[in-house]
C-alpha cells in the first residue's frame, strides 16, 4: 500500500478532558501511533486529562462514545497506522495522559513510541496492552486498588519492560513478545496467586521473581532464551521457588 505523506508545521499545544462517565463499566482505549506516549495517575473531576503536543494537523487529539468504550486517539481512524507514515520534517508528538482512580478496563495501542507509563495505585479491572516497535516501559509502583482479572500484553520488535507486577493484583497475565528484549518483573505487594502465559517467539526474555514468592515454571522448548532470575531449583525446563508470600504459576 502506498504511504501517505503529512505536513509538519508549528507545534502545538492543547489540553483535553474527558469527564467521569455514568456507566457501571467504563471502558477506555488509548490509540497513539507515533511519538512520545505518557501515562500516569492524577486526573482530578475527569476519567482522564490529556496535555499534547503536535506539529502534524491531522494528529490533534479526538475522543469518541462507543457505547460505553471511550477511544481517544492521535487524528482521525485513517491517521491511526501501524506502519509509520512519512513526514515532511521531524514529527513532534507527545502525549503526557493522567488517568483517575475509578474502576476501568484499560487499553493501549501504541505503534511506534517511547512510552512511559506509571499505572500504580489507580483501579484497573483489566488491561490490554498492544504495542509495536518501540521502547516501552510499564510499571506498577504502587498497588492496583481493585482485583484485575487479566493483563494482555503483545509487544512487537522492542526493547520493553514491565515492574511491578506483583502490585498489579492481578489474576491472569498473558505475554505475548516478538523480536525483542523483554523483562518482566514481579516485584510489589503481592499474596494471591497469579496464572501466567509466555510466548516469546524470538525474543529473549528475562523473568524476575522477588525472594519470597512463590512460584513454579515449566519452560516450553521454544522459549529458548529466557533468564530466570530469583533463588531458583530444578532442572530440564521445570524450576520452582520456595515462598510464602503468595503464588505465581508460569
Amino acid at each position: 500500500p502506498e504511504i501517505r505523506r503529512y505536513n509538519t508545521g508549528e507545534t502545538v499545544r492543547e489540553q483535553l478532558a474527558i469527564p467521569l462517565q455514568d456507566s457501571d463499566r467504563t471502558q477506555l482505549e488509548v490509540r497513539f501511533g507515533a511519538g512520545e506516549l505518557i501515562i500516569q495517575p492524577g486526573a482530578e473531576g475527569n476519567l482522564a486529562e490529556l496535555d499534547a503536543s503536535y506539529n502534524v494537523t491531522e494528529l490533534k487529539p479526538a475522543y469518541r462514545l462507543s457505547g460505553d468504550r471511550i477511544i481517544l486517539q492521535a487524528g482521525a481512524d485513517e491517521v491511526w497506522f501501524d506502519d509509520l507514515p512519512n513526514f515532511t520534517e521531524e514529527l513532534v508528538n507527545t502525549w503526557k495522559l493522567r488517568l483517575a482512580d475509578v474502576p476501568m478496563e484499560l487499553e493501549i495501542n501504541a505503534g511506534a513510541t517511547n512510552s512511559q507509563i506509571e499505572l500504580g495505585g489507580l483501579s484497573l479491572q483489566k488491561l490490554i496492552v498492544n504495542q509495536g516497535a518501540s521502547d516501552f516501559k510499564l510499571s506498577f509502583s504502587e498497588p492496583n486498588q481493585v482485583e484485575m482479572s487479566l493483563f494482555e500484553y503483545n509487544g512487537g520488535a522492542s526493547n520493553s519492560s514491565l515492574s511491578g507486577l506483583g502490585n498489579a493484583n492481578l489474576q491472569e497475565f498473558i505475554f505475548k513478545g516478538g523480536a525483542g528484549d523483554f523483562t518482566l518483573d514481579f516485584s510489589g505487594d503481592f499474596a494471591g496467586t497469579m496464572d501466567v502465559r509466555i510466548d516469546a517467539g524470538f525474543g529473549k526474555v528475562t523473568i524476575i521473581v522477588p525472594s519470597g514468592v512463590a512460584a513454579e515454571v515449566s519452560l516450553d522448548r521454544a522459549l529458548t532464551d529466557v533468564d530466570l532470575q530469583g533463588n531458583w531449583q530444578g532442572s530440564g525446563g521445570s524450576y520452582s521457588q520456595n515462598g510464602e508470600q503468595g503464588k505465581i504459576t508460569f
